[in-house]
C-alpha cells in the first residue's frame, strides 16, 4: 500500500519528469578566425558563455552545428567541420554530457560541405552543398554509419551549379531543397528552388519548383517545419554589398503533402509596410506560438563587410500565412563577421540569434548580446541543446529518462490506479 508521502514523492517525481532538465537549456556555437571555425562554447540557459570548450576543430573551410533525436530518442548534437579537400568530419555529442573532451562518435560525411542535417526514423540526412548531394547516417545505437545511399541533383538547365541547402523530414518522407546559379561572383544568375521529396531510403518520390532563388541553407533557421507546412526564407538573389535589399527576398510557404507552394511575403511589400526596411529575409524560428523572423544584408564587399539592418519580426502563423510579419522586436548592432541564424530553444524558453560575431539571446523583453571577446572567436555556427520542441531525457549521460516524453505519459497513466490502490481497504 502506498504512504501518502510516497505517493507524493511519485508526483514530485514525475513532475521532475516532465520539467525541462537545466543542463538541456542553452546552446553549442562554434567560433572562428575568418572561415577557420577551430573551436566551439556552450551558453548554458542564463548563464555566461563557456568558451574554448573544445580548441582542436578542424573546419578550416566552416561548420555546422545540429541538434536532433537518435533513432532511441535521445538527444544528440553533431559538429560538422568542413576541410575544403575533402568531405566533412562529423562528431556526435550527447549533451547531457559533463566531458566534451571526446565525441560520442566521429564519423566522415557521405556528402562535402554539410549545410543542414536532419534526423528521420533511424537515419540522419545530410545536404552537401558543394556536390549537390543528399546522404545518410545510421543512427542505431548511436553508431552513426555513414550510408551508401546518396543522390546527387542535376539542373535541367544547362549552365547551372546546383547545390543541397536545406533537409526536412516529415509523415515518412525526407525533403531536400537545391539551389542552383550560374555566372561569376558577385553577379550570379539564381533559378527557382527544387524541392524534391524522397523515401527514406533517399529514392525520388515528387518534385516542384518553388518560387524562392538563393536559399542560404547553412543559416540557422534558414527552413522551418510546422506541421505538415514548410516555411522558407529566401535571399532573391545576389547579396548586395551597399546596403540594397533584394525586392524578391521572400518567405514562401511549402505543403509537404502536395508540394504546392506559395509566396507569403516578399521584400517589397515589407518596404511597404515599413518604411525603414533595408534586408532580406535569412531565417524563421517558432516557439509554439510566435514566428520570430530574421531579416539582414551586407555592408560591404567580403572579407571585411559585417551585417547590418539586422531586424527581428515577431508574428504567427496565421498572420504570416496572410502576409503579416508583425512587429519589429530588435534592431541589433551592426557587426563585422558572416554569421546570421535564429533559432528557439524550447528547453529555456529563449530566442537565440547570431548576427556578425555575436550572438544574441531574447528571453521576451530584451536582447542579451555575446561578443567575439566572450564567445572566444568569431561566432559562426549554433544549435540547442536539446532539439526544438523535444523534451529531453534528463541529466545524466542519456542513459536513463523518459525519451520523447513516452515514459512520463506511462507514469500519468498509472496515477489513477496508484491513487486508488493507496484508497483501497484490505
Amino acid at each position: 500500500m502506498f504512504k501518502k508521502r510516497g505517493l507524493l514523492a511519485l508526483v514530485l517525481a514525475l513532475c521532475m519528469a516532465l520539467a525541462v532538465s537545466p543542463a538541456m537549456a542553452g546552446i553549442l556555437y562554434t567560433a572562428s578566425t575568418n572561415w577557420n571555425t577551430d573551436r566551439f562554447g556552450i551558453i548554458k540557459d542564463s548563464e555566461a558563455p563557456t568558451k574554448d570548450v573544445v580548441t582542436n576543430l578542424g573546419g578550416s573551410a566552416g561548420s555546422g552545428v545540429f541538434s536532433f533525436n537518435n533513432a532511441e530518442w535521445k538527444s544528440r548534437i553533431a559538429i560538422s567541420q568542413y576541410p575544403a579537400t575533402a568531405n566533412d568530419t562529423v562528431w556526435f555529442y550527447d549533451p547531457t554530457t559533463t566531458d566534451w573532451s571526446a565525441p560520442l562518435k566521429e564519423a566522415t560525411s557521405p556528402v562535402k560541405n554539410v549545410h543542414h542535417m536532419e534526423a528521420g526514423g533511424k537515419y540522419l540526412y545530410a545536404a552537401g552543398y558543394d556536390d549537390a548531394t543528399v546522404g545518410r547516417f545510421d543512427m542505431t545505437s548511436d553508431a552513426f554509419a555513414p550510408d551508401s545511399k546518396i543522390y546527387t541533383y542535376t539542373p535541367a538547365d544547362a549552365g547551372y551549379t546546383a547545390h543541397a541547402e536545406r533537409i526536412a523530414t516529415y509523415n515518412g518522407g525526407v525533403y531536400a531543397i537545391f539551389a542552383a546559379s550560374k555566372g561569376n561572383y558577385p553577379n550570379y544568375e539564381y533559378a527557382p528552388h527544387k524541392i524534391i521529396k524522397f523515401s527514406e531510403d533517399l529514392t525520388p518520390a515528387a518534385s516542384a519548383d518553388l518560387k524562392g532563388k538563393n536559399i542560404d541553407g547553412a543559416n540557422v533557421g534558414a527552413t522551418i517545419r510546422i506541421g505538415g507546412s514548410l516555411y522558407v526564407a529566401s535571399i532573391g538573389g545576389n547579396q548586395d554589398t551597399t546596403g540594397l535589399f533584394n525586392t524578391d527576398s521572400m518567405i514562401e510557404k511549402v505543403n509537404l503533402d502536395t508540394l504546392a507552394s506559395e509566396t507569403l511575403i516578399t521584400a517589397s511589400k515589407a518596404a511597404e509596410k515599413d518604411g525603414s526596411w533595408g534586408s532580406n529575409f535569412y531565417g524563421l524560428a517558432h516557439d509554439g506560438n510566435r514566428i520570430y523572423i530574421l531579416a539582414a544584408c551586407w555592408n560591404g564587399s567580403w572579407p571585411e563587410s559585417g551585417r547590418d539592418n539586422v531586424v527581428i519580426y515577431e508574428t504567427n502563423a496565421e498572420k504570416l500565412d496572410g502576409g503579416d510579419i508583425g512587429n519589429k522586436i530588435a534592431t541589433l548592432s551592426t557587426k563585422t563577421g558572416y554569421s546570421l541564424g535564429i533559432e528557439y530553444d524550447s528547453a529555456a524558453k529563449l530566442l537565440w540569434v547570431s548576427a556578425g560575431d555575436s550572438v544574441y539571446k531574447y528571453d521576451g523583453s530584451a536582447f542579451t548580446e555575446y561578443d567575439s571577446t566572450a564567445l572566444g572567436g568569431e561566432m559562426a555556427k549554433f544549435a540547442t541543446l536539446t532539439a526544438s520542441g523535444v523534451t529531453p531525457s534528463g541529466d545524466g549521460g542519456g542513459g536513463g529518462g523518459c525519451n520523447g516524453g513516452l515514459g512520463v505519459l506511462a507514469l500519468v497513466a498509472l496515477l489513477p490506479l496508484l491513487v486508488a490502490k493507496r484508497g483501497k481497504k484490505k
